[in-house]
């Protein structure tokens, strides 16, 4: 059993890994802070299958790899490790320290957003993925009805956006030029019930 973390200690790198690895959560690591990510419901789950299923059919034969949230992101430029709910590799993982939890060359991250998570997703933590050089597409999956959005990096600074907002509709992935079905991403959901 993890000890309980305290919001105003500072932890090193060693230690946010020892007690990671004794914890039953996921912990993420932002500066020297560890946060316990809250555990997903049914919904959210059943969606991030869905959407790890289609990578994977749609890139079987490809050089990209797509790994589930269980894949540590390591953010160096602010001492960060954090979870996305999908990510795609573009032929080999790059490892930190020779971790084999942790990646450094994440190309697509697929976050499906939760109530309590959102505003993190959408906001720092996507500010946090920018940092990353290989990183060139996010997309950020609704729980509560059809709506998939895709942002690719057009320069540095700069990023397109694509929205779909109906089960009758697709969006186009352009870092792995893969077009996903909404149909496929909700297969099992009932939007009607919340």
């Amino acid at each position: 059993m993890v000890a309980l973390l305290s919001p105003e200690t500072t932890y090193s790198i060693e230690e946010y890994f020892e007690l990671e690895a004794q914890s039953l959560e996921k912990l993420e690591y932002f500066d020297g802070k560890i946060t316990k990510m809250p555990g997903a419901s049914y919904v959210h789950s059943r969606i991030a299958t869905n959407v790890l299923t289609a990578l994977n059919v749609a890139l079987m034969n490809t050089h990209f790899e797509v790994n589930n949230s269980d894949t540590k992101i390591h953010i160096p430029g602010i001492e960060s490790f954090v979870y996305p709910d999908a990510v795609v590799i573009c032929e080999k993982p790059l490892f930190y320290q020779g971790r084999v939890d942790t990646i450094l060359n994440p190309l697509l991250i697929v976050e499906v957003l939760s109530p309590s998570t959102e505003e993190y997703d959408r906001g720092e933590k996507f500010y946090l993925y920018r940092s990353l050089a290989s990183f060139k597409e996010y997309v950020v999956v609704h729980q509560k009805h059809a709506l998939v959005s895709a942002y690719f990096r057009l320069n540095e600074k700069d990023w397109r956006t694509e929205d779909a907002a109906n089960l009758s509709e697709a969006i186009h992935l352009q870092s792995i030029n893969v077009t996903l079905k909404l149909s496929d991403i909700y297969r099992g959901i009932d939007l009607t019930v919340r």
